[in-house]
C-alpha cells in the first residue's frame, strides 16, 4: 500500500544546519556555564565558610570582626549582580556597547 503524499515528501531536501556555527554557540555556552559556575563559588565560598564556621562552633565565630561577617554577605549577594553582566555579554556585544556607553 502506497501513500501519494508520501512520495511527494521525498522531493524535499532538509536543510543541514551550519554545523560550525553550532559548535561556536556550544563552546560559548559552555564558557557561559563556566563562569556562571566561577563567580557563584568565588562569591558565595567565603560567606558559606564563615556560616559553617557559626553552626560548628558558635562561640569561637563570635570573635570574628563583624565587619568581615558584613563583607562576605555583602560579596555573596554581589553574585546576583554579576550574573546579568554575564548574560549580557553572551547576547551582546559586550565590548563594542560597553564603548558605545562611554562615548
Amino acid at each position: 500500500m502506497s501513500c501519494d503524499s508520501c512520495s511527494h515528501t521525498s522531493r524535499f531536501k532538509l536543510r543541514l544546519s551550519n554545523t560550525r556555527q553550532i559548535e561556536k554557540t556550544r563552546s560559548r555556552t559552555l564558557k557561559m556555564t563556566c563562569l556562571i559556575t566561577f563567580s557563584f563559588i568565588c562569591f558565595w565560598t567565603p560567606f558559606i565558610i564563615i556560616d559553617l564556621w557559626y553552626l560548628l562552633d558558635s562561640k569561637t565565630s563570635e570573635a570574628l570582626d563583624t565587619r568581615i561577617k558584613s563583607y562576605t554577605f555583602i560579596l555573596a549577594g554581589f553574585n546576583f549582580c554579576v550574573i546579568p553582566l554575564v548574560y549580557g555579554s553572551y547576547f551582546l556585544n559586550f565590548k563594542s556597547t560597553l564603548i558605545n556607553v562611554l562615548h
